[in-house]
């Protein structure tokens, strides 16, 4: 049988122990909250980089839809133009013709009225 002094002396050693094993458990239970909380933050910079790149992309894509689209619209407007400064013309020869036409019967109404 264990004397007395012995057994004080075990339960000081386990006492010890146990407070040695809880400053370890918190210890260790900081440390992999800290680990936790890091790898989260390089988590959250990963998407956040992810979503930076992502946002870059559509601006451009959207850049070039917009270049494409002004464009399309510039050789549109050339083209009405064109089209424009066409029927400008032929309306105005057509003018033309017409008076030429009609330089024509009155010269010939004048050529029959002398006669």
């Amino acid at each position: 049988m264990k004397s007395f002094e012995q057994l004080s002396e075990d339960i000081e050693a386990r006492r010890a122990a146990l407070k040695q094993r809880q400053r370890e458990q918190g210890t260790s239970f900081k440390e992999r909250g800290a680990g936790s909380q890091d790898a989260s933050r390089k988590r959250m910079a990963a998407q956040r980089t992810r979503l930076d790149n992502i946002q870059q992309r559509q601006k451009a894509a959207k850049a070039e839809r917009e270049q494409a689209r002004a464009e399309r619209e510039n050789i549109a407007k050339e083209r009405h133009d064109a089209k424009d400064e066409l029927r400008k013309e032929l309306e105005q020869e057509k003018q033309e013709r017409m008076r030429d036409k009609d330089r024509k019967r009155m010269e010939k109404e004048r050529a029959q009225a002398e006669d």
